[in-house]
């Protein structure tokens, strides 16, 4: 499957490298240039035990991009694994969810399965669902993935 994960942080690359551990082609999108080129050149920006040697195995089913609309276009399922960071008034700013919902919705030609990976509250899933009716032209399916700030590589393995 080919599969476009947007935000390279803890929670996405963990993902894009046990995706592509199971066999799929991967398209990150990241917007810090200097994160993307230190990817490109086989280096990760954190630590987690073992993910190291999963990258450098599967680095060739990994691209790197700043680019979403290049991950939409070329992906069967998106994932969206952005900050979401508390406000002062304890609420999470979804600026970067939406921002990159609306390029999703901008790029989709075809039907897109699109999966918040993101820390969010509660009603995200169905905010979202509205605002692709709105602002899609291609048909776009919203799933949410709760995240767990357990070791992530460790839960995505072993279940």
């Amino acid at each position: 499957m080919r599969v476009g994960v947007i935000g390279t942080g803890y929670v996405g690359l963990v993902a894009s490298v046990c995706f592509a551990d199971a066999g799929n082609e991967l398209t990150c999108v990241d917007s810090n240039p200097e994160k993307l080129n230190k990817l490109k050149d086989k280096k990760l920006p954190f630590y987690e035990p073992g993910l190291n040697d999963l990258f450098q195995r599967n680095f060739a089913r990994m691209a790197f991009t700043g680019s979403i609309a290049e991950a939409v276009q070329k992906s069967d399922l998106v994932f969206i694994a952005v900050g979401t960071p508390e406000m002062p008034d304890g609420s999470a700013d979804m600026t970067a969810t939406f921002h990159v919902l609306k390029e999703i919705c901008k790029s989709a030609t075809k039907k897109k399965y699109v999966v918040l990976k993101s820390t969010v509250p509660i009603g995200t899933a169905k905010e979202c669902e509205a605002f692709c009716r709105d602002h899609a032209s291609a048909e776009i399916e919203i799933v949410n993935n709760v995240v767990s700030m357990y070791s992530s590589f460790f839960i995505f393995l072993h279940p």
